[in-house]
């Protein structure tokens, strides 16, 4: 009976590896840390801001060494503040590298403010937060099997808050019982721990319980963190539709309020709108 020498036993065995895609010297290479899948975050944004949540969007450049493609399955992170952790996901991935080339992918992580100041104290709307994201893409390695690639990133999240928006005064230019028209002084408060740069508005205006309409502007005023600005938003109606016994409140010295409507703007973090509602009293001036 022959037998087989040591050596020859070992090609036998890895003639059956050498028939897939990946050889038994490849998978040496993988094995010893060469021609390891690599993946590196290339940037990192926030989308979809409002006053609820945010979601980060990571784009990651992933490589594949190998001569097949290379399938995606997976995605898992972490995301803390300061070492306390704020957000736990994991979401299942498709699609695949091409063989000997790489592809730039966007993984969102959707953050959502309540869980986060449940999660952090000390942390207020209006606030910029650090974070430290850790990451985890899983691929399929030809003959390999699953692998994580691990990825970190810094950044800052804003938790927005709701402007301060006041009705500071009425100026009546014209006062009938068919016809009033108004200009309303806003005073509008940057809550913020960011600028705001405000483009349009939209309110409505309520005088001693009664909805005088809505109405909308355009127009450009920078915010500062913390900073006021005022703006004259014009409103017209007919009193007629009130009833004569407006007029006398119309013409009074001041009346209750209430205000409701929404902010837009753009922030360093992305666009946003910023919903608002006030009430208190307000001087009537004109007429």
């Amino acid at each position: 009976m022959r037998t087989i020498a040591r050596p020859q036993v070992a090609l036998l065995l890895c003639l059956p590896v050498l028939a897939l895609a990946v050889g038994c010297e490849t998978l040496d290479k993988v094995l010893l840390g060469a021609d390891r899948p690599q993946a590196s975050i290339v940037g990192a944004s926030l989308s979809d801001l409002d006053t609820q949540s945010v979601t980060l969007d990571f784009d990651v450049d992933v490589r594949n060494p190998y001569s097949v493609p290379l399938p995606l399955t997976s995605l898992s992170y972490d995301l803390a503040s300061k070492g306390t952790p704020f957000l736990k996901g994991s979401a299942a991935l498709s699609g695949t590298v091409p063989a000997g080339g790489s592809r730039t992918i966007t993984l969102p992580a959707r953050v959502r403010f309540s869980d986060l100041l449940a999660s952090l104290s000390g942390v207020r709307p209006g606030q910029v937060v650090p974070y430290d994201a850790g990451l985890k893409l899983s691929v399929d390695a030809p003959g390999i099997g699953p692998i994580a690639l691990p990825l970190r990133q810094k950044g800052e999240l804003p938790v927005p808050a709701v402007p301060d928006v006041r009705l500071a005064g009425l100026n009546w230019e014209e006062l009938s019982l068919t016809s009033a028209k108004a200009v309303m002084r806003l005073s509008v408060k940057n809550t913020n721990q960011f600028p705001l740069n405000l483009s349009a508005l939209d309110t409505s205006l309520s005088l001693a319980g009664r909805n005088l309409g809505r109405t909308s502007i355009s127009e450009a005023l920078r915010l500062n963190a913390g900073k006021s600005g005022t703006l004259d938003v014009p409103i017209s109606f007919s009193p007629m539709q009130f009833g004569a016994s407006i007029l006398g409140i119309l013409r009074g010295e001041s009346a209750d309020y209430s205000l409701d409507g929404a902010i837009q703007g753009a922030t360093p973090f992305g666009p946003i709108k910023l919903p608002f509602a006030r009430s208190g009293q307000t001087p009537l001036t004109g007429g």
